[in-house]
Parts: C-alpha cells; structure tokens; sequence
C-alpha cells in the first residue's frame, strides 16, 4: 500500500435511529478519490473504544464512498443540540488505518449525533424539538469565549453559511462546540456526506437543479435539502447579528 493514498483518504458517517431512538447504529464510510485500487485494513473508535476490528475496504479507482460492512452501536446516545433547547453533546470518532498487522495512519474527528427534520409547515426540527431560532451572521471568525457568551446572553443558536466560504472549518467548529444551528448552501464542489458529520449542519440549500442541488441528491442524507427559493420562512428571523 502506498503512503500516498492516505493524503487524499477521509471518512463520512451513516447513522441510523433504531428502537424509538434508545439505540443508533453507525456506519463509518471511506471516501476517497483513488488514481488506483487498493485494499484496506480499518478499525473504528468512539471516544477511544474500539467498536469496529479490522474491517476489509476495497477502494475502487474513481471517487468512493464505501461503508463498511460492520456497524457500531450506542446505547441511549447522547444527543448534540442547540444551546437553547439543550446541551451540544460532542463524541471524538477515530478510524484507524493497519499495515503490516499494525495501527499505520489515524483520522480523528468530533462529531455528534443528531436527527434534524424539515417540516411540511416549513419548520426545523431538531431531534423531535421545535425551537425559536434566532440568527446570528459570521463575517469573521470570533473568539470562541466571546461568542458563546454573546449567544447565551441573546438567544442566537442559528445562522447561514455557503460551503464555499472562508475558514469553514473553524466556523462549523465553533458552532459544534457551542450549539449553533447551521443552514449550509451547497455549490457542488464538497461532499455532503463530509458536511454532515459537523452536528451543527442541520439544513442544506441550494438552487434547484444546481451543482449542490444534483451533488446532494446522489445518495440519501441525514440532513434534509430544501430548495434555496424556498427559504423565506428561515430568513424572517426576529433579529440578526453581525460577527
């Protein structure tokens, strides 16, 4: 195997609700665009316990996302939610990459768990939760102290953002950590499936039939997709407020 495959490896999560939502089922899945087929050793983590053994991938040349065969399952989970409505609940998921029986390259991510739901009153729902969104807008990336005092002393647990903007990461990050609802405009140009696994990304956008709009469509999603023309109901929100 060579080294070289691992700078252009990453992995996504398939999560399902099971018994009423005492029980989630999660499949970690390996995306990748290979220049060649190769075959992998990986084992999968939750908060540093090994749930998933060496599991076999085979990577195909193209692009891939590849789930693996085995599941992890969590016992009454904890749930990631929006600072107002609860606590953003964060869990640290590792896949771990073996060559030669040994434990080779590691990704380590924090990401949660959570069922956001769009409605047919066009409502957000967050794990069965309605809440009173108040939006906050980045224009730059503020100290985390500082913002999440701001957000707790104002209410805002809601904002937009494109998948094309600056310091995405940090953003989406900060939201995670603090409880931040993000409604995420797709261009096409990053997967999904990689949003997604920041809990904070609980609503993707974009123009119907666009590049973001055909790109979310080729597999089924934990996070629902409205059509950007139909996001009045989100952008009347009570009051905004500038980073």
């Amino acid at each position: 195997m060579e080294d070289a495959i691992f700078e252009r490896i990453d992995f996504s999560l398939d999560i399902r609700r099971l018994n009423s939502g005492k029980l989630v089922e999660i499949t970690p899945c390996i995306e990748i665009d290979a220049e060649k087929p190769a075959t992998l050793i990986v084992s999968f983590r939750i908060d540093g316990m090994e749930l998933i053994e060496s599991a076999r991938v085979v990577i195909a040349p193209g692009r891939n996302r590849v789930p693996l065969r085995e599941k992890a399952r969590i016992g009454n989970p904890n749930l990631w939610h929006i600072h107002t409505a609860g606590r953003p609940s964060l869990y640290e998921m590792s896949l771990i990459f073996h060559k030669n029986g040994q434990a080779y390259y590691l990704i380590n991510k924090i990401a949660g768990i959570r069922f956001p739901e769009w409605t047919d009153e066009k409502k957000l729902i967050l794990n069965g939760i309605e809440s009173q969104l108040r939006r906050y807008e980045f224009t730059a990336v503020p100290e985390e102290n500082e913002l999440e005092k701001l957000c707790r002393a104002e209410g805002f647990n809601f904002t937009m953002l494109r998948d094309t903007q600056n310091a995405l990461e940090e953003i989406l990050t900060l939201c995670d950590r603090i409880g931040i609802a993000a409604v995420l405009e797709l261009s096409g140009n990053v997967s999904p499936s990689l949003l997604e696994l920041h809990p904070s990304v609980c609503l993707f956008h974009a123009d119907t039939g666009g590049a973001g709009h055909r790109r979310w469509r080729k597999r089924v999603h934990a996070v629902p997709f409205l059509p950007t023309e139909e996001l009045a109901g989100l952008l009347r929100q009570t009051y905004s407020e500038r980073a």
